[in-house]
């Protein structure tokens, strides 16, 4: 019997999380939360401070806000999947915005949750998307 990993490309020995929240006060407690969890946070308050962080640490996902001053989430978005460091990066989208499932759609993001959030179901989402790809056998 053969072990091969399912998909190399997404196995991430780290579960590093990157925050991209221009409010201090969320940010701070997403960053409590994740870390609690497990995860490696890193933080950033707005888009630009994101793609920088996305290209020193490499993270396993992105949460993102949608509205942010300089550079907001969607462009944030568009610059990732460009970027070699963050083209399979999965995002999830943390939004107050109206209509958030199409705006992740748009932007490309995994999943979207809505603001005010559960803890629970953040941690659950990124416990999917950070877990290493399932083995396949082949017999």
């Amino acid at each position: 019997m053969l072990l091969v990993p399912a998909s190399p490309s997404r196995y991430r020995v780290e579960r590093r999380v990157l925050i991209v929240e221009d409010n201090v006060d969320l940010r701070e407690l997403l960053a409590l939360l994740i870390g609690s969890a497990g995860y490696i946070v890193d933080v950033a308050g707005d888009g630009n401070e994101g793609l920088r962080c996305v290209a020193a640490c490499r993270p396993a996902a992105v949460v993102l806000d949608f509205s942010m001053p300089r550079m907001d989430g969607e462009e944030f978005a568009r610059q990732l999947r460009t970027s070699p460091r963050g083209v399979d990066v999965p995002v999830i989208l943390l939004t107050a915005q109206p209509r958030a499932d199409a705006l992740a759609r748009r932007i490309g993001a995994v999943a979207h949750i809505a603001k005010p959030f559960d803890p629970a179901h953040l941690l659950t989402v990124l416990a999917r998307l950070t877990a290493p790809a399932r083995a396949e056998y082949d017999s």
